[in-house]
């Protein structure tokens, strides 16, 4: 479509006006201020997946309750236009939130008007776009024909209302008209009364063409327009895409601030180092491993907002909690400030109204809720905080506030409300387990699956891993592989929990359960404890590789005891393997001791030392003339004691079943 007329041409003017406010996004977060750049540079072509059964569903939807997406493929947006192209193109855009359905109507508002319309979409050339916002279509709008005094209204509101009438005087002029967000109108009756009022414009204006946004729920309540409107699900970024976005970003973005003093290679270059330093890092097994931040990759809005927060600090943090807190400060307080007028967020202060609301829903297993629910959640905790109340004086004003002007809470659909990604809301859960010194207790929900991403973010947060690890390896059923986790998860590892958990199992091994015990579990219906031995190489095998001096003290005190036969015949077996499997080292020190205490003639000395300790007794005092300590102190001791209580027709026969079973926990056997 030609924009270059006279002068006085209102429609053109108008047309440029359109190209200028539709052709640019704004990025935000820059030094306080936002900054526009060419839709054209950072665009990334999307696909959409269109299935036969014309619901609007993708093929991995979260909730596929209505047997959507069976039966589809993928296709191209310009495919999708043309197959929907039966006697007049009415397409529905079905996607969640963030997934770039506005930014398409904008993308061919600018093609359309450029004249970019070539191939499958040829049909679309000379067709004049309007885009506008159902949720401001007004009753004396719907009626017979009203798409014109639509057109004449955004024509006056943007500025030329001339405009408006010149265009519906020329002859058989066409539109393609650019609806955007059907979900937006909130009001379920007036909804299906624009769903009515639409389907019987079409046959109104057989020359136009018509394209509507809509989100998933919304659109699964309103069925009465998938009648007339082919729906097709946007798919999110994957692949090559991601590459190109974020690569267009980074160029786009350094262009806009380096244009001036820099050359147009070096601009490339500093746009290249960028991207590629934030590709290399969602290249990493973290991020290809989580399957909540493949999610936000996916999503063009999170995307944008990563490449942000990498743009700012030049890197992005290796704790996913870190990335989390950092994106929720750009999403509440950088982009209300960004509104003229808007009231102004703080992150410190909404995170005190948004915590208790999203452990609240995780803990009821609960996705979204009604707008009254979730008022009745926050009004507490929103009465606690002076500074939030004085921005938001009502539960109702806060949710809207979070929700349309910080993008942090969406609504699907009418009367409902749920945190923009699940990533929000198990983070937040997690900053209220810290808060509220809740750690205990999430260790009551380790093994849920739904609690093992909140588990994880509460590691990095102050005051959670000693009261949940310590309830975790009270519990002994856990997972050895989430507590792992955990530990690779947590800033600071304490060993107080693992010390707790060593004395419980090292006071079961040296006194096994007797009768009573058992019959008193048997009595109250309790589970029956693991056996300690294998207590203790679990406990040793999730700390393997760690530092805990205090851990291996303890097993190393058990061959350094006199007190052998007190404390179990299996206990210094199990803690000597247990060092020898899990300390490293600890062989390597021991010989070195035993190099450092024996003599030349050692063998001869802990032979007659055997042999005096018949008579002399003393099993210290031996230990002591026979020059040696720690396991082999303990085996001459323990020799000594079994031929004391012996006859003394043993002799020498002691001695060599003691070298025997001496070199045997040697080996680790």
């Amino acid at each position: 479509m030609d924009t270059v007329a006279a002068p006085g041409d209102p429609v053109a003017a108008w047309l440029r006006f359109g190209l200028q406010r539709h052709g640019r996004v704004m990025v935000v977060g820059f030094r306080d201020a936002s900054i526009p750049i060419d839709l054209d540079r950072v665009f990334v072509p999307l696909y959409v997946y269109a299935d036969r059964a014309r619901r609007g569903g993708g093929p991995n939807t979260r909730d596929d309750k209505e047997g959507i997406g069976h039966g589809g493929a993928e296709i191209s947006f310009d495919d999708a236009l043309a197959r929907a192209s039966d006697g007049r193109t009415c397409l529905a855009l079905i996607g969640d939130p963030g997934a770039g359905k506005t930014t398409l109507l904008r993308h061919l508002f600018r093609r359309v008007v450029s004249g970019q319309v070539t191939g499958p979409v040829a049909h679309l050339r000379g067709l004049h776009p309007v885009l506008v916002r159902l949720a401001t279509v007004t009753d004396t709008e719907r009626v017979a024909r009203g798409l014109a005094r639509l057109v004449a209204r955004v024509a006056a509101e943007d500025g030329y209302p001339e405009a408006g009438p010149a265009l519906l005087a020329r002859p058989n002029q066409g539109f393609l008209f650019l609806l955007d967000g059907l979900d937006e109108v909130r009001d379920e009756p007036n909804r299906e009364r624009i769903c009515a009022w639409l389907n019987r414009e079409i046959d109104h204006w057989p020359a136009c063409a018509f394209v509507v946004t809509c989100r998933r729920a919304a659109w699964a309540r309103t069925p009465v327009l998938g009648a007339r409107f082919l729906p097709v699900s946007v798919q999110g970024l994957h692949g090559d895409a991601i590459t190109e976005y974020v690569r267009r970003w980074f160029r786009a973005v350094v262009r806009h601030f380096f244009a001036a003093v820099d050359s147009p290679e070096d601009i490339e270059a500093r746009a290249s180092e960028k991207a590629a330093a934030l590709l290399a890092v969602l290249a990493t097994p973290t991020w290809r491993s989580s399957t909540r931040l493949l999610e936000m990759t996916a999503n063009p809005l999170m995307l944008s907002t990563l490449c942000l927060a990498h743009y700012n600090d030049t890197r992005l943090p290796e704790q996913r909690g870190e990335l989390y807190e950092r994106t929720l400060g750009l999403l509440i307080e950088v982009w209300t400030r960004e509104r003229p007028g808007g009231p102004a967020l703080r992150l410190e202060t909404s995170r005190l109204v948004l915590q208790p609301l999203a452990y609240a829903m995780h803990e009821h297993d609960r996705r979204e809720l009604s707008v009254d629910e979730a008022a009745a959640l926050v009004q507490t905790p929103l009465s606690q905080v002076p500074a939030l109340r004085a921005v938001a004086p009502t539960p109702e004003r806060f949710l809207d506030l979070v929700r349309d002007e910080c993008g942090v809470l969406l609504s699907r659909d009418l009367g409902r409300i749920e945190f923009v990604h699940l990533s929000f809301q198990e983070y937040l859960a997690a900053c209220h387990v810290s808060g509220r010194g809740l750690g205990r207790a999430l260790a009551d929900h380790a093994g849920d699956p739904r609690w093992e991403e909140v588990s994880l973010l509460a590691m990095s947060r102050p005051g959670v891993f000693e009261p949940f690890m310590t309830r975790a390896l009270e519990r002994g059923d856990i997972d050895t592989a989430l507590l792992r986790q955990c530990l690779r998860e947590t800033l600071e590892i304490l060993p107080a929990p693992f010390e707790a958990a060593a004395d419980r199992a090292l006071a079961r091994l040296r006194s096994p359960d007797d009768l009573l015990a058992r019959f008193g579990r048997w009595l109250f219906q309790r589970p029956a404890l693991a056996p300690a031995p294998d207590e203790l190489r679990r406990l040793f095998e999730l700390v393997q590789g760690y530092d805990l001096p205090g851990l291996v003290e303890r097993a190393r005190s058990v061959l350094d005891s006199g007190d052998g036969d007190e404390r179990g015949p299996h206990a210094p077996r199990t803690a000597h393997r247990l060092l020898d499997e899990y300390v490293p080292g600890h062989q390597r020190a021991l010989r070195t001791l035993r190099r450092r205490n024996r003599t030349p003639n050692s063998r001869v000395v802990h032979r007659s030392s055997l042999q005096r300790s018949r008579t002399a007794g003393g099993d210290r005092e031996l230990g002591r003339r026979a020059g040696v300590h720690g396991l082999a102190g303990y085996q001459a001791r323990r020799q000594a004691r079994r031929h004391r209580r012996a006859a003394p027709h043993r002799g020498r026969v002691g001695v060599r079943r003691s070298r025997h079973r001496w070199a045997s926990l040697s080996l680790g056997r």
